[in-house]
């Protein structure tokens, strides 16, 4: 019959303690922090992507920056896009997954945006505060 010495048995019971630890600790480290900025970014993207699936342009415009909104003017114009929107984003759900403070004071936001045939997609939108406006959506990219 093998035995242990006090020692073997407390090593033994911190290096288990501290590997059940381990995933738990990565996990929490991935989530998005909660803080005022994070919590404005969300709003933000809750009303984008509710302005989408209702086609309701002007929420749109309220949500983008001025040189975003400036490139989109033509789409937005267009008396079709409202119903074409909402016939592309009806069952479209987005998840804020991560976000990351860039050194220009903008905020990056990472979404993975499903389909309604489950496919997802992977976006990061870039986010800046505008006089008057507030926190607005200056750029929008698909990460491949």
């Amino acid at each position: 019959m093998k035995t242990i010495t006090l020692f073997q048995a407390l090593f033994k019971m911190v290096c288990l303690s501290a590997l059940m630890l381990l995933p738990m600790s990565y996990v929490q480290a991935q989530r998005p922090v909660d803080t005022p900025l994070v919590n404005a970014a969300e709003k933000v993207l809750g009303n984008y992507f509710n302005a989408l699936k209702n086609g309701d342009l002007s929420a749109i415009r309220n949500v983008l920056g001025p040189e975003l909104l400036r490139r989109r003017e033509g789409l937005l114009s267009n008396p079709d896009y409202s119903n074409k929107l909402m016939e592309i984003h009806k069952d479209v759900k987005y998840t804020m997954t991560g976000h990351r403070l860039n050194n220009n004071n903008t905020l990056a936001v990472f979404v993975d945006v499903t389909t309604n045939n489950a496919k997802s997609r992977k976006y990061q939108f870039t986010m800046e505060n505008i006089d008057q406006k507030g926190l607005c959506i200056i750029k929008e990219n698909e990460i491949l």
